[in-house]
């Protein structure tokens, strides 16, 4: 995802998204989005309602650890959740996983998953014909 979108999100949800630590150093790194910029409405809406849950049960906000697509869908990681919301979190991040399945990543039109090759991606035609001709 590209910087100005990963600032966003890390800057609107920084309890969700604090980054890593560097253990020699200490210094911290931004937390890093897995896939293009079609799904940030998808992730974006994700983290309020996460961040929404959590706030009214005055719980702690679960920490994301991975963000990413695996076959073609969004796939969303988070550490340890509290039992009040877990339930909820997870169904809300299944139901984030499965709109991802119809949303391109390329450029959020309206897609569906495609295999190509052994590989699984939901992209547009024109976004599929765009990461094609940067492939070979």
């Amino acid at each position: 995802m590209n910087k100005e979108n990963t600032r966003k999100l890390c800057d609107d949800f920084p309890e969700l998204y604090p980054g890593k630590e560097n253990p020699y150093t200490g210094e911290r790194f931004p937390f890093v989005f897995e896939h293009s910029d079609g799904w940030f409405d998808i992730v974006y809406q994700l983290s309020r309602d996460i961040m929404e849950m959590a706030h009214q049960a005055q719980v702690e906000v679960p920490e994301a650890t991975q963000v990413k697509e695996k076959f073609g869908t969004l796939r969303f990681y988070l550490g340890p959740v509290s039992t009040p919301i877990a339930d909820a979190v997870f169904d809300r991040a299944n139901q984030a996983e499965e709109q991802s399945a119809h949303v391109c990543e390329g450029c959020s039109s309206a897609s569906h998953v495609h295999a190509h090759n052994g590989w699984y991606t939901t992209l547009c035609d024109t976004c599929m014909a765009e990461r094609l001709k940067h492939r070979f």
